[in-house]
């Protein structure tokens, strides 16, 4: 997990994609539909979105109702996941 920033800047690089989540979604079907809107097929990846974050722990904790927020990376991209939307971003320069 991405270590906590003041306020609520994004990470550092352009936004991509800004995936509105359904009331009926899972945590883990919305943050697979923002990187689908991307054109990225992710069941043809190498590794699984569990490779970087424990999903099953993920779902638990947004069906909880309660306000969070995530920031991870995702197959190298910054990801910001709250209740309502999953935000994916550029690939940082390395």
């Amino acid at each position: 997990m991405v270590p906590a920033r003041r306020g609520s800047d994004p990470p550092p690089t352009d936004r991509l994609v800004t995936y509105s989540i359904d009331r009926d979604e899972t945590a883990v079907e919305a943050v697979t539909a923002a990187f689908d809107a991307l054109e990225t097929d992710v069941r043809e990846r190498e590794t699984t979105l569990y490779d970087h974050v424990a999903t099953d722990a993920m779902d638990e904790l947004f069906a909880a109702e309660m306000p969070v927020r995530l920031e991870l990376s995702i197959w190298h991209h910054p990801v910001v996941l709250t209740p309502e939307t999953v935000r994916v971003y550029e690939v940082p320069d390395e």
